[in-house]
């Protein structure tokens, strides 16, 4: 006897925990990974883009890390969240891909504006608060831009997308304190 797979429908299907769709996925359900990748898409798009600074790219590693994601899925073992190991393949290929740039010191520099939060904002807002967002907004990036490298993708992922960041033990722990990179407490200073 066969057996047939419910009809997609992302809202149904979207009450399930990552690892329950994990496990429906490796028994044949593949069209549920679309419910992965929707539930991840902006936060992998601001983590890729904040490592990139350039939206093209940014899309090319997401798409990158949604393949390799799928093919290793078998590797997923569970340990940590899904969401955790998704986060962690687009920041590697983010990074393989800005050092096959050999972009050297040169600094990434925004081609547009950041409106990543505009998709929530109400459209009946005036033109003295938008005027204010917009100064704001680019008042944050040129301090975000400010930040070295190794500070700002700290800090963006961090403080903009929450997540917790654990220190290893290191090559730097002989280093002096203010001279190792890494550390959103001296990001925020």
């Amino acid at each position: 006897m066969t057996t047939v797979a419910a009809p997609f429908d992302p809202a149904a299907w979207g009450q399930l925990a990552d690892e329950e769709i994990v496990r429906l996925i490796r028994t044949g359900d593949t069209a549920l990974y679309e419910i992965l990748m929707r539930r991840y898409n902006q936060r992998i798009y601001r983590i890729v883009r904040t490592i990139l600074w350039n939206d093209s790219e940014a899309e090319d590693v997401m798409q990158e890390a949604y393949v390799r994601a799928y093919q290793h899925l078998g590797d997923f073992s569970g340990k940590a969240k899904f969401s955790t190991w998704l986060t962690k393949i687009a920041i590697y290929e983010a990074l393989a891909r800005r050092r096959s740039a050999k972009t050297g010191t040169q600094r990434y520099v925004p081609d547009v504006d950041l409106d990543v939060e505009n998709t929530m904002r109400s459209k009946d807002r005036d033109p003295e608060t938008q005027a204010y967002d917009h100064e704001l907004r680019s008042v944050l990036e040129n301090a975000i831009l400010a930040l070295p490298e190794s500070y700002r993708c700290i800090f963006i992922l961090r403080v903009v997308e929450g997540l917790m960041l654990t220190r290893r033990r290191s090559p730097w722990t002989s280093v002096p304190r203010q001279s190792r990179p890494g550390f959103i407490v001296d990001a925020r200073c």
